[in-house]
């Protein structure tokens, strides 16, 4: 933070889980973290509410969409993960 990092990458996030996140809240209770690696809606959802800046979602949203897949399951996952998104702001 430091040299002018805006956020730590925290990967791959699916060792620890959220509840490493949480751990890491106690001594950098001012660092910004964004989980990235194995973050599927409910662990989004769990990150964002230990305090996480953000997330990184790839396969769990993608699927087979970038391989010509249902484009449909990919529009459906990401209203999910945007549902789930704005119900941490509420």
């Amino acid at each position: 933070m430091d040299q002018g990092a805006a956020a730590i990458k925290l990967f791959p996030a699916s060792l620890g889980g959220p509840r490493y996140l949480s751990a890491l809240r106690d001594p950098f209770p001012d660092i910004p973290f964004v989980p990235v690696g194995g973050v599927d809606q409910g662990a989004a959802v769990d990150y964002l509410s230990r305090g996480a800046l953000g997330v990184g979602i790839g396969s769990p949203l993608i699927g087979d969409a970038a391989s010509g897949g249902d484009l449909p399951a990919l529009r459906s996952r990401a209203r999910q993960f945007l549902s789930a998104a704005e119900g941490l702001q509420q």
